[in-house]
């Protein structure tokens, strides 16, 4: 299914540009079937999940060696 960017798009104005970034809608006359609906959603929680696990892993890696060293620092 081929998809356009919404017409509002052409106007100058960058506060529509950015509240329109990265929309896109359906061609005129065509609407989007329950199984594409389920499938972005899915899509869309498959990334968020990925990004939050990525991020959860980079701050346990960064953390973990500055508990260490504070053990060190502070060892009585």
């Amino acid at each position: 299914m081929l998809l356009e960017r919404p017409r509002s798009c052409t106007s100058s104005s960058s506060e529509k540009l950015s509240q329109l970034f990265l929309q896109w809608v359906a061609l005129a006359g065509t609407s989007f079937s329950f199984l594409q609906r389920v499938g972005a959603v899915v899509r869309n929680g498959g990334k968020l999940f990925a990004v939050g696990s990525g991020a959860s892993v980079v701050k346990i890696a960064k953390w973990n060696p500055e508990k260490d060293l504070l053990a060190m620092v502070t060892k009585d």
